[in-house]
């Protein structure tokens, strides 16, 4: 995947997380749980397949820029 498409790929998915973010947690503390381990949501969760595959949109991202993830 080329640079374009990957960064696309993860601004695509980090915009999906956050909105999800806000979902469940609401307005108020949804952007704070970005950086704390419940914002990443239990296993079987929707925000935990959301974060996983913001994830895995980083990683791509990262190695498509050769930057180390």
């Amino acid at each position: 995947m080329n640079k374009e498409a990957a960064a696309n790929a993860f601004k695509l998915a980090d915009e999906a997380w956050s909105a999800e973010l806000l979902k469940v947690f609401g307005k108020k503390s949804g952007p704070a749980m970005r950086y704390v381990p419940a914002g990443r949501g239990m296993h079987g969760s929707n925000l935990r397949k959301i974060y996983e595959a913001r994830e895995t949109a980083r990683t791509t991202w990262c190695s498509a820029c050769g930057i180390a993830a």
